[in-house]
Parts: C-alpha cells; structure tokens; sequence
C-alpha cells in the first residue's frame, strides 16, 4: 500500500497536497471543501500590510479637525476589525478542520503588524507563512535590501514560537546565500516562488493590463531547478508553488527535493475535487515505480543525488549544445 505522508515544517501531513494562501482559503465554506477533497493543509488567505497601511492612511486623509484624538480611536478600530475577522477565521477554522491550518502575512517591512503574528499564534494556527517581497529600491544595496527579509523573520520569532515559513520570489542575485540565511535565522521552511501580478501593455487602447494572474505548467522546471539545487545544500524544507497543475508536477517536486507543493491556480480551473485525482495519480505512478512511500523517492534528482551540474546549466545554448545538430533551429 502505497503512502502520501509527508513532513513539512515538523507537521506531519497526510499527503503533500497544501492549498495556498489565495480566495480558496479566505471563509470556512472552502476549507472544509479543501478537506473533503483530501487537501492535506490550508494556508489561509493572507493579512495584508499594504492593505492595512493603506486604509488607516486614508482615515488619516479625513477632516478630523479639532478632533485629533479621533485618528487614533479610528485608525486602531480599523486595525482591530481586520486582525479580528482573521483571528475568527482562524478559530472556526480549528473548530470545523482537523488539518493543520497555516496562518499568512503579506509583508513588505518590519512594523507594528509583527504584534500579529503573537495573536495568530494564540487563535490556534499551526504554523505561520510569511509572505515576503521587498521591491528592489534604487537607495539600498542588495545585501540590504536582504538585511530587511532577515530583520521581518527574527522580529516575529521573538514573539512566536510557531514554525514559519518564509515564502519568497525569486528576485535575488544570489538565492543560496538569502535562503541559507533565512535557514540560519530560523525558518521552518521556505516556499518557492512568489508569483506576482505582472503588467502588460494592450497597444491597442495604449493602456496598462495584467497579466493572467493563474500560473501554469510550463513555468514548473524554473521553481524545480532552485528546488532541485537549494534542498540538498540548504538545512531547512522546502515547498514548491506555481506551476503545480498534475500529479506529475507533484511528483517532479518531489523528485527534486521538495517536502510539499502549495497549489491553488488548479483549483480556480478545475475546482477542489481535482484533489483526488492528483493523488491517484501519484498513488498510481508509485505502484509503478515500485515506491512504497514519498520518502523512497524524494530528493533522488536533486544536485547534491545526482552530483553533477545539470541545475547549473543557466546558457540556453550551452546546455542545448550536444543536441544542437539533431535541431533544425541550431
């Protein structure tokens, strides 16, 4: 009999299936729907800083005049509602599930939001994913710039004991040295990639668009090739994230080190009840390959497994070079 458990973050998990932070996860309805589908962990939808920094600059922008101490009263009533909302989700959520359930920030700076992070924990959440981007600024150097990432990391784990997970793009000049640090300062695990909303150009209205914000199959090899590279040389978990649409990507996450994948553009498209079936599909795949258990096989075609530089190979030609004959483009 074929086994899916798995161990991310020091939680046992029944299968690497997680759904990520996204609307899936933002009411109790959709997580028991995760659940039932045999999702093995929810990461809920995540308290925006930006969000919240923004509304209480707008109250700030009201005519309160004469009446200073009303900005206070009002910006701290508007916090208080969003982290409160949260904080039920997070409560019923324990009371209606029994699969572990991952709080998230969306971050871009240490703050007074790190008192958050305490009141997650306190509410039940099993762990805590921080989710971090901080856009490339033309004053900081990149080792500031990465200074920042560890500075967010250590302010919330003095304050919580929970693991976390610190998930990341992968707008870095050296992603060995920010997720060995990361590692280093505490993190649980780290999730690979952030996906962004990207802009586009219509040419036709001469207007800004965007970009589809669902991710797709063919933007996986770009997640496993970091995967692949980072989980042999990093001491910390690893999560794969876009990309993931099949029980093949599952597995090729696996195959390349990953201890779980966090989905959640599959399932806007085909719904929770795809679950089982990237499950049965792995399931199927395994007895095939003789695999009794995740284990088996995880990490296999990672580089530090293979110990040789596949992963390494960034030149398109280069590394297309001893086919290049046999292609009719070379």
């Amino acid at each position: 009999m074929t086994a899916l458990k798995t161990s991310y973050l020091g939680i046992e998990l029944k299968n690497p299936i997680i759904v990520s932070s996204s609307g899936l996860t933002s009411d109790t309805s959709s997580l028991r729907r995760a659940e039932e589908n045999q999702a093995a962990a929810v990461v809920l939808k995540s308290l925006f800083q930006e969000q919240i920094i923004a509304e209480t600059e707008m109250i700030q922008n009201m005519d309160l005049s004469g009446h200073p101490e009303a900005y206070d009263l009002i910006e701290n009533i508007t916090k208080d509602t969003t982290l409160n909302d949260y904080i039920s989700l997070i409560k019923q959520a324990k009371k209606d599930l029994t699969i572990p359930i991952i709080g998230s920030i969306n971050c871009v700076s240490s703050g007074d939001w790190v008192e958050y992070a305490k009141k997650i924990e306190d509410a039940g959440a099993d762990a805590l994913e921080l989710n971090l981007f901080i856009p490339p600024l033309f004053h900081k150097t990149s080792k500031e710039l990465e200074d920042s990432y560890i500075e967010i990391l250590n302010k919330v784990l003095d304050k919580i004991s929970l693991p976390i997970s610190v998930k990341i793009g992968s707008y870095f000049t050296n992603i060995y040295q920010i997720t060995n640090r990361l590692a280093n300062a505490g993190a649980s695990g780290i999730v690979l990639f952030n996906r962004f909303y990207n802009p586009d150009i219509n040419i036709n209205t001469l207007k800004l668009t965007y970009a589809s914000p669902l991710s797709h199959s063919d933007e996986l090899p770009h997640v496993l090739r970091w995967v692949a590279l980072l989980s042999g040389a990093i001491e910390t978990d690893f999560a794969v994230t876009t990309g993931v649409h099949s029980g093949s990507d599952v597995i090729k996450s696996i195959l390349a080190g990953a201890s779980a994948v966090e989905i959640a553009s599959v399932l806007y498209k085909k719904g929770f009840e795809y679950i089982p079936k990237i499950l049965s599909d792995i399931k199927n795949w395994m007895a095939e390959k003789n695999f009794q258990k995740l284990s088996q096989f995880k990490g296999i075609l990672s580089e530090a497994e293979l110990m040789n530089s596949t992963f390494e190979r960034f030149q398109y030609i280069k590394a297309l070079s001893e086919t290049a004959n046999s292609m009719k483009y070379f």
